[in-house]
């Protein structure tokens, strides 16, 4: 479940960013959306597939991860930092998920305009988990 808020309830559905210009409209720029990745089953999971949809189409964008956790005040990242989707792809298979049932991570979310547009883009971003990217139940005794 992918999700605005940094704690549950996370919600349902696709999530959308939107990126606000901050800068002008001959140089626009779109600060990152931090947003979080929330594994709400009950099973562990190794994989998750990430999809990404970017409106206008004119918009490069990129998902990251960071293995340290993210300085979000200072949109930086100490050690780790990953990409989990990137453009030109709008779907990507990808490890960088919350692994233990219940738990979440931080990923960040960019957005550039080619050529430089002051238009505020859109990214709506899913999460799909398959059966095969969930582990199995153990026997641990009989």
């Amino acid at each position: 479940m992918a999700s605005a808020s940094t704690s549950a309830p996370f919600g349902t559905g696709p999530l959308v960013l939107s990126f606000a210009n901050t800068g002008t409209n001959g140089h626009p720029v779109f600060p990152a959306k931090f947003f979080t990745v929330a594994n709400t089953g009950t099973l562990d999971i190794t994989a998750a597939s990430y999809t990404a949809t970017a409106t206008p189409g004119t918009f490069a964008f990129r998902i990251e991860a960071c293995a340290s956790g993210w300085n979000e005040a200072a949109d930086t990242c100490a050690a780790g930092r990953s990409t989990v989707l990137n453009t030109p792809a709008s779907s990507l298979l990808s490890s960088a998920v919350p692994m233990a049932a219940g738990s979440s991570i931080r990923l960040r979310a960019s957005a550039t305009a080619f050529p430089r547009n002051p238009t505020t883009p859109t990214l709506t971003v899913g999460v799909d988990v398959s059966r095969s990217q969930a582990r199995g139940a153990t026997v641990t005794g009989s």
